[in-house]
Order: structure tokens, then sequence, then C-alpha cells
């Protein structure tokens, strides 16, 4: 079983653990985007719940840049093989996408406008009710991000 599971990964992988790690990391980005896109349709109202200025505006284009965030981290994340300019793109939005939903858990919990019966953080597949526990997720999703894009080297 340990060989068939080898032979699914390049050999780099076994080498170095950072592999592993940006892989763990890609699972979660690509299970919230998984969760975020699964309910699309809703997406945009959760996020119009946030409260943010500009109303249905703000909360559309969000509904847009949160999953392509994800889902642009991707590739660095699976350490894909990419030319400089991609590569770097895809590193920046590794930090990226934690960043944002750091401030809008700070807003969310901070804001007195804000509806507190869903995060968005899984999109409107799974309700999250709006608490201190999503400032700590994503401040750790962010930590993580940051220690990834700092040891994943570059395959060749």
């Amino acid at each position: 079983m340990k060989k068939m599971i080898k032979h699914i990964f390049p050999e780099e992988f076994g080498k170095n653990p950072a592999y592993i790690r940006g892989l763990v990391l890609a699972f979660l980005y690509a299970g919230l985007a998984i969760a975020q896109l699964f309910s699309y349709e809703r997406f945009s109202d959760v996020t119009l719940g946030f409260g943010l200025f500009g109303g249905r505006v703000t909360a559309v284009v969000l509904a847009v840049i949160i999953p392509a965030l994800e889902i642009g981290a991707l590739p660095y994340l699976l350490s894909m093989k990419l030319s400089d300019r991609w590569r770097a793109i895809s590193c920046r939005l590794v930090v990226a996408a934690p960043v944002l939903w750091c401030l809008l858990a700070l807003w969310q919990n901070f804001a007195g406008t804000v509806d507190r019966s869903n995060t968005g953080l899984f999109g409107g597949t799974i309700i999250t009710t709006v608490g201190v526990w999503i400032i700590a997720f994503s401040a750790l999703w962010l930590w993580a991000a940051v220690l990834t894009v700092r040891e994943l080297p570059r395959r060749t």
C-alpha cells in the first residue's frame, strides 16, 4: 500500500516534508472553494450579510474574488511546474486568501451591521455562526500559509 501511494506523487515529495504540508494546505483551500462554489447562487447573499460598504456590488465582487483566490493558490500549493510569473502570482494568492478572511472575520465580529448567522467560510453550504473562532481559524490559516510559502521549494 505504501509503495502504491509513493507512485502517485513525484519523487521529490518523499524527500522534503514541505511538499506534504503544501498538499495538506491545498486540501483546505480546495475544500473551502468547493463548499463555496457548491452553493454559489447563495454565496452573494451570504456576503451581502457581511454589511460591507457598497451593498450588492461589493457582495457580488467578494463572491467572485474569494473562491478565485483559493483556486488560484492551488498550483503553488500542489508544487506544479509553472513559469516564474505564474508561480509568483499563485504564491501571493496563497497568502491573500487568508488575509482577506482575517479582515472579514474581524469585520464580522466587531461591526454592528453584520448578519451574524453565517460567516460565509463554507459559503451557503455549511452554516457557521460568527464568533471569535473565525478570527482564530483565519489567523492560524494565515500562519500556516506564510510558513508554507517560506518553506516550499521550487520543483525542478
